[in-house]
């Protein structure tokens, strides 16, 4: 589905003529991994913001340092990564510690990924999965938004196949915010096939026929 068809200007249409930057959101649990996977199958180049985390929390990489500066030596493992259990545990509950955590470590991730994009410039569909999307974060780097989401009853199921204590399930609840606005929504609430056919009629756009001729 998509909520409005506004006119594309001719340099927003240039873009997208030669690279389209997806971003693609949703609720944990919601199906954005395997949204994910199969435009990879279909060509397009996918990065996850949450590895690029894990990557910037190695020892001695800026995530590290930043978060030894602000959270202390007790934060990092012996071997000087970030004590991710840790780190997690601090914040969870505490709105003030997450917000600058946000602070601190999202425009890193926005950096490390506009230099991939960069790299690829030219050369199809880029496709970032993240849990949020700030415009002046991660949301400045992508041509359209793709929401994902599942009846609520399924991703109940879901969270519980998970390994997330009770505490932390009800966290993740109570912060889990779909974006107001967007440009695609998948309703992952059938089959991988009919997964499959939603997510085709995204990439199969003009545009996207176009990147993905490109990229391969």
């Amino acid at each position: 589905k998509r909520p409005s068809d506004e006119a594309i200007s001719p340099g927003k249409l240039l873009t997208l003529l030669f690279m389209r930057v997806l971003g693609v959101t949703g609720k944990i649990g919601a199906g954005k991994s395997t949204v994910c996977a199969i435009m990879e199958r279909l060509g397009a180049y996918v990065t996850d913001a949450d590895i690029v985390v894990d990557a910037l929390y190695e020892p001695g990489k800026s995530g590290a340092l930043k978060i030894r500066h602000f959270f202390g030596e007790d934060f990092l493992l012996k071997n000087g990564a970030v004590n991710k259990r840790k780190l997690r545990a601090a914040v969870f509950h505490d709105e003030k510690k997450l917000r600058i955590l946000e602070t601190m470590i999202h425009p890193l991730v926005a950096h490390e990924i506009k230099k991939e994009i960069d790299r690829r410039r030219g050369r199809g569909i880029f496709v970032i999965e993240a849990m949020e999307f700030a415009p002046h974060g991660l949301g400045r780097l992508i041509d359209e938004l793709v929401l994902v989401t599942c009846p609520e009853v399924i991703l109940k199921k879901r969270l519980k196949n998970r390994e997330l204590s009770s505490r932390e399930l009800f966290g993740i609840r109570q912060r889990q915010k779909e974006p107001a606005k967007y440009d695609w929504k998948i309703e992952n609430d059938g089959g991988l096939e009919e997964l499959e056919e939603k997510v085709n009629v995204i990439a199969r756009t003009p545009a996207g026929r176009q990147a993905l001729r490109a990229w391969q």
